[in-house]
């Protein structure tokens, strides 16, 4: 199991994502609350001699809610699972463990436009 797979795995056990954990962006029709997510294979630790094996990946994260208390509901599951994955296997069996966890402090938004609260922050994960 790759770490985008494992961190959707963790993500659709929170109340209101099921199904609704998405990379990049939304297709037409979904209605919040979703989130979505942007990773990539991460950076690998660089030597004098080689590269190792572990790697630094960046995620950024969106939640996207109604109202503003829903908001702050799932985004704090949210940070509570991503504190969770520290010293852990995320995901399931075959799952990747992860070394080291952090996470920015999430910036909260209403747009007006399609009248979403959305909370975005990155985060770091050591695998």
């Amino acid at each position: 199991m790759d770490f985008e797979e494992a961190l959707v795995n963790e993500f659709v056990g929170i109340e209101g994502l099921a199904d609704k954990v998405f990379p990049l962006f939304t297709g037409e029709g979904v209605h919040p609350p979703f989130l979505i997510y942007i990773s990539s294979e991460g950076k690998r630790t660089q030597t004098l001699s080689d590269f190792l094996i572990d790697r630094l990946i960046e995620v950024e994260i969106h939640v996207v809610a109604n109202n503003y208390s829903e908001l702050k509901s799932i985004e704090k599951e949210v940070v509570d699972t991503i504190i969770s994955f520290q010293d852990r296997t995320i995901g399931g069996e075959g799952g990747p463990y992860v070394l080291m966890v952090d996470y920015d402090q999430p910036t909260e938004m209403y747009e007006g436009d399609t009248q979403i609260y959305r909370a975005s922050f990155d985060m770091r994960v050591r695998i």
